[in-house]
């Protein structure tokens, strides 16, 4: 009878339903959704960070460019400024250049004088 009554012991609790086990199913898969999603929102920022920096490094490039253009440019003007002050034709040419010079900061002189009046 004892064999018996161990028995229906342990028929008894192996038939109840476990519900510490199946809780820590439940939060085991939660867990590993939730890694999951992490991971796949990791991995796009990633993208992301690496096509940022793809995209200043591109417009650093193009940017030391506009400033050598702009540094020509502004060498250019200054020049025919200064030619400017010796030939009575050139101001009139620079007349239409007017926007550009007062973007480099240069302003157009009048041309000197023969005679010095």
């Amino acid at each position: 009878m004892d064999k018996r009554c161990r028995r229906a012991r342990l028929r008894a609790v192996m038939s109840r339903p476990i519900s510490g086990t199946g809780a820590l199913v439940a939060l085991f898969a939660a867990s590993v959704v939730l890694s999951a999603g992490l991971y796949l929102d990791y991995y796009i920022s990633l993208h992301k960070a690496q096509r940022t920096q793809y995209q200043a490094q591109r417009l650093q490039g193009q940017l030391i460019v506009a400033n050598r253009n702009r540094a020509v440019i502004q060498s250019l003007a200054g020049e025919s400024l200064e030619y400017s002050r010796r030939n009575a034709d050139m101001p009139r040419l620079l007349q239409g250049y007017a926007p550009l010079l007062q973007q480099l900061n240069l302003k157009p002189t009048a041309p000197a004088r023969p005679g010095g009046r």
